[in-house]
């Protein structure tokens, strides 16, 4: 999804998001995979992200680095969509963009979910309701 430039300035506050989840606390490889390969979007640099030239880029790779024989990128690139899988699940459930990194590239897609709904309040309790509780205290008491 093309994102328009006012839409782009939040997502660096996403990946900060993501970042300082307990699902990248210990993960320094996947945070700066996640920053590398936003950054480059962010930029219109999509062509930078070719598994060769992120492992140059990132891993010290030289111009020698056969995909084919180090999987150092690809296995990095698992984990970080993995991790990013799993913090959409649970601490992200309710971020308002998403980040994805499709199988097959590196680069990223970023999609805005809805605003979320206000949770329903609660209905005050009844004149009745402290009495309801304090039998049902008294009774397990006995």
């Amino acid at each position: 999804m093309a994102i328009d430039q006012n839409e782009a300035l939040a997502i660096p506050g996403q990946v900060r998001r993501i970042q300082a989840s307990k699902r990248f606390a210990n993960a320094p490889k996947a945070k700066i995979l996640l920053n590398h390969i936003v950054e480059k979007a962010l930029a219109g640099l999509e062509g930078d992200l070719k598994e060769i030239l992120v492992a140059q880029a990132l891993y010290g790779k030289g111009p020698a680095f056969d995909p084919g024989n180090d999987r150092i990128v690809s296995q990095a690139a698992g984990d970080l969509r993995k991790r990013l899988i799993e913090y959409y699940a649970d601490e992200g459930r309710h971020d308002r963009w998403v980040i994805a990194i499709p199988i097959g590239g590196f680069v990223p897609e970023f999609t805005a979910r809805s605003e979320p709904e206000p949770a329903a309040t609660q209905p005050a309790p009844s004149a009745d309701a402290g009495k309801v509780g304090a039998k049902r205290a008294w009774a397990l008491k006995a």
